[in-house]
């Protein structure tokens, strides 16, 4: 396994990539369902290095505990193999908590991008089931519109995985967002059918 510092650095450089790739217009759903998926993998890896270092740092702490405080003014030296553990043990704590706290940043950031991807898809989605005005007695309206059903079940069907997807991953954050992705879902359904 890599280092997390070069682990964070890596992520964030494919995180920029990402939210660059996100702002340019006319993306394909393929592109935007590789980067959604992107964007969980590193969001999936970020979170594992976050849980690593945690008890991590909880055990240098422990440790420096154990070890008090550094002497004060007037209180007398202290051996200098403790001064020197103590200052190692609490370099290292600086480090492990710094890179916790990247990898944390890490897991948010992939998972606004996740949700600007998700978002996106669903706006095409939707505009794609209203942009159809052709007229209902013209033989091209249902040419038109027999050929684009395999693309409709095929959008709908990366929506409900998609919000099903996000929504499982978001249940700790907020009960509301399942009651939301239904009724958008039943919305959209109902838009679709009729």
């Amino acid at each position: 396994a890599r280092p997390p510092a070069e682990a964070i650095r890596g992520w964030n450089a494919i995180l920029d990539s990402t939210q660059q790739a996100l702002a340019r217009e006319g993306l394909s759903d393929a592109e935007l369902a590789e980067l959604t998926s992107q964007a969980n993998t590193i969001e999936n890896e970020a979170l594992a290095v976050a849980t690593e270092l945690v008890p991590q740092v909880a055990a240098l702490e422990e440790q420096l505990e154990q070890l008090g405080p550094p002497p004060g003014e007037g209180e007398g030296q202290e051996a200098p193999e403790v001064t020197e553990r103590r200052s190692a043990l609490d370099d290292r704590r600086a480090e492990l908590e710094g890179n916790l706290k990247e990898a944390r940043l890490v897991v948010v950031r992939a998972r606004q991008l996740e949700g600007d991807a998700i978002a996106k898809r669903h706006d095409r989605f939707l505009r794609s089931l209203t942009e159809r005005t052709a007229n209902i007695v013209d033989p091209g309206f249902w040419r038109d519109a027999a050929a684009g059903t395999l693309a409709y079940w095929r959008s709908l069907t990366l929506l409900v995985r998609d919000s099903a997807w996000a929504t499982g991953r978001q249940l700790s954050d907020s009960p509301g967002v399942l009651l939301r992705t239904i009724a958008a879902l039943l919305i959209g359904l109902l838009v679709f059918a009729y």
